[in-house]
């Protein structure tokens, strides 16, 4: 399935939306081909959407972060409850952070949580 994604390398922290629905154009293909059911599908989506957040956040930012970061845990408790297994939202979160600036945005941002971060929240409002 991941060899005919053309994976976005670029130097921007966000990359590529070309149909700005909060979704990396490489990521929302993914998501695509995976052939997962339409609740599956919606909750990786989701997913994909708080994990593009948590880059694009401004980092200087801590209320803007830590606002980003319950969207995330969200988001990820809602997946898992569709029955999306840790090693799909694993490898997500993997294909988000695959330059060395996402990566260090990424390290930002859990540098900023440190160890504050909270329990998963419920999970109210998945669809």
């Amino acid at each position: 399935m991941t060899e005919s994604i053309q994976w976005d390398m670029g130097v921007s922290i966000v990359g590529i939306d070309a149909n700005r629905d909060g979704v990396r154009d490489d990521i929302e293909r993914w998501i695509d081909l995976s052939g997962l059911p339409a609740a599956q599908h919606r909750a990786l989506t989701r997913a994909a959407k708080a994990m593009q957040a948590v880059l694009a956040v401004d980092h200087s930012d801590a209320v803007a972060t830590r606002a980003v970061a319950y969207s995330y845990r969200l988001a990820r408790k809602c997946a898992t409850d569709a029955l999306i297994s840790f090693s799909t939202l694993n490898a997500l979160e993997s294909y988000m952070i695959n330059t060395s600036a996402r990566a260090a945005a990424y390290d930002r941002y859990k540098e900023i949580l440190g160890t504050s971060g909270s329990a998963a929240p419920q999970a109210v409002g998945c669809s």
